[in-house]
């Protein structure tokens, strides 16, 4: 079997590629995802957030955030969109404000997707970035109704009359006491 010169330059072009990606253990969490959905009401506006994290690697990455999908319903709150995340594991919060027209339909879900890219983190003539998203499926849901419990036992102003009465009989009691001496 005879290789050409074409397949030796893809080889070796595949070969420095390898060996030129860092590890990169960046991440985005959420605590919504497809059987936990971000519960809201029509006409309601909530704030979330996403957190990114990156466990491995050399380099600190700055991460650029978008949302992709969804955002005629959502956007990020931050005045910066582009975050520092340190290696080693600290979280970056990013905060998220969704908020649903009154006219939305009950029932329907909606798709919320964020992104974030990162600069290449290569130190060669080759440097590679990267992408990671995540979705948080939201469920347009009747807003519960509010259950008013009333306490047990009398109301305020009972209790005070009957400490008022309870205090002038005492006062009643002590003032035909002394006449009587």
């Amino acid at each position: 079997m005879k290789i050409n010169n074409i397949s030796k330059i893809g080889i070796v072009l595949a070969v420095l590629i390898l060996l030129s990606v860092n590890v990169l253990a960046f991440g985005v969490g959420s605590k919504y995802w497809q059987e936990n959905p971000l519960i809201i009401s029509p006409g309601e506006t909530k704030d979330i957030f996403v957190t990114l994290q990156n466990m491995a690697g050399e380099t600190d990455l700055l991460a650029t955030g978008k949302i992709t999908t969804g955002s005629e319903i959502a956007w990020i709150t931050d005045a910066d969109k582009t975050y520092l995340v340190p290696t080693g594991g600290e979280i970056i919060q990013v905060n998220i404000r969704v908020s649903v027209p009154i006219d939305a339909q009950l029932g329907d879900l909606k798709e919320l997707i964020i992104s974030f890219t990162t600069q290449g983190t290569g130190d060669g003539p080759l440097s590679i970035g990267s992408a990671v998203e995540r979705e948080i499926p939201i469920s347009i849901q009747e807003k519960p109704k509010e259950v008013i419990v009333e306490e047990a036992g009398m109301p305020a102003w009972v209790i005070y009359l009957i400490l008022v009465i309870i205090a002038l009989i005492i006062i009643i009691v002590i003032i035909v006491k002394n006449k009587k001496k």
